[in-house]
């Protein structure tokens, strides 16, 4: 019976050694997909804001327009 126990209890650690390992593994790479993405977002960001300073400064009447009509139209929505 104690040679069952041992062997079981062996198992056991044996099993959770591998799930820790298959844990940290997978952390791992959620980590590091995780600051890949944080990398590509900062620099489409990056991007699109110097499109937009762009966009802004060739055509500022267009711009103060555009942000007129969306403050017509939030503004319409929040009145329903």
């Amino acid at each position: 019976m104690s040679k069952r126990s041992a062997e079981a209890s062996s198992d056991v650690r044996s099993r959770a050694h591998d799930v820790r390992d298959q844990a940290e593994a997978g952390l791992h790479d959620l980590l590091s997909n995780g600051e890949q993405m944080l990398s590509d977002l900062r620099a489409r960001y990056a991007s699109t804001e110097k499109q937009v300073r762009h966009t802004v400064k060739e055509h500022p009447l267009a711009t103060l327009g555009a942000a007129a009509l969306v403050g017509v139209v939030i503004a319409s929505l929040l009145r329903r």
